[in-house]
């Protein structure tokens, strides 16, 4: 009868801490997330956190144009992070121009721009959609920032091109922009749209150049060469032009900048989202991370 007892109290025991867990998991939660399709087969997940400053960041996943989504592990917990902070962020999904592809240097230059435009009109139109339902999600349209990682930053950074040949309109501001291993296909482009720039990248990205260089490497000789601008050279850009940016270069990083720690990359993110959102950041800044 005490055995019995003893399992019984035991088994109580053990509810009660799975139970607590649970509890616990949920109460570290800073927002909740709700999916909206924006068109035909594309959507976006929003995080809305549960002590809003009004400030909405829309994030563009990577993956070479290739692969990727947008709920990842990490971006759902970038999103936590974000809502902490009481920002509300935005995971588009888009179509991947170079799905299939596996060698980038024989797929074609123009191909490979095709899908950067392909990515960008997908995120001009999901954004046309918050506009459009701005008061339904709640959401202050001049206040929105937007951030992407890898190919994710090549279609944030090549929307300004599109913006600036007119193949989009211009009516989309932005608050600021964070772009992690991106780049642009011209430098021109920047002298006509004046919004707040963060850069992260790394000296030894062999897939997306630093500074000036070809997307993957590769050689003249390739259908894949292409000519691209990296975070280095649109910092230099914006220095000659006398406009604030915000730097931040892994000494030796690779593409993926996997010694550059999730908490600095954070951190590093908060300190250009709080300056700007508070209309202090007029600076050319500049960090190093080995």
């Amino acid at each position: 009868m005490i055995t019995q007892l003893k399992k019984i109290l035991i088994i109580s025991f053990l509810f009660f801490l799975a139970c607590k867990k649970r509890e616990d998991i949920s109460t570290l939660r800073y927002t909740t997330r709700t999916t909206h399709i924006y068109k035909e087969n594309l959507s976006f997940d929003y995080y809305k956190p549960k002590k809003p400053n009004d400030f909405t960041i829309i994030y563009i996943h990577g993956g070479g144009f290739s692969k990727g989504k947008k709920d990842s592990k990490e971006i759902i917990q970038l999103a936590e992070d974000f809502g902490k902070n009481g920002y509300a962020t935005i995971s588009i999904s888009y179509r991947l121009g170079l799905k299939g592809f596996n060698d980038n240097c024989k797929i074609s230059a123009s191909d490979k721009i095709r899908a950067f435009d392909i990515a960008s009109k997908d995120i001009y139109n999901s954004i046309n959609y918050i506009l459009q339902n701005r008061h339904k999600l709640h959401i202050n349209t001049d206040k929105i920032f937007i951030s992407g990682i890898s190919a994710g930053a090549e279609a944030i950074l090549n929307l300004f091109y599109l913006i600036e040949e007119k193949t989009i309109s211009q009516e989309i501001k932005f608050k600021g922009v964070i772009s992690r291993s991106g780049a642009i296909r011209s430098l021109n482009c920047l002298d006509k749209i004046d919004i707040p720039l963060q850069l992260f990248h790394g000296t030894k990205d062999s897939i997306v150049p630093y500074d000036v260089g070809f997307h993957r490497n590769c050689i003249e000789t390739e259908p894949g060469y292409l000519k691209l601008f990296g975070s280095k050279a649109i910092a230099n850009h914006l220095k000659k032009s006398d406009k604030p940016y915000y730097l931040i270069t892994l000494k030796n990083g690779d593409h993926g900048m996997k010694a550059f720690s999730y908490y600095d990359y954070v951190k590093e993110c908060l300190l250009f989202l709080n300056s700007v959102r508070l209309n202090t950041f007029n600076k050319q800044i500049e960090k190093y991370y080995n």
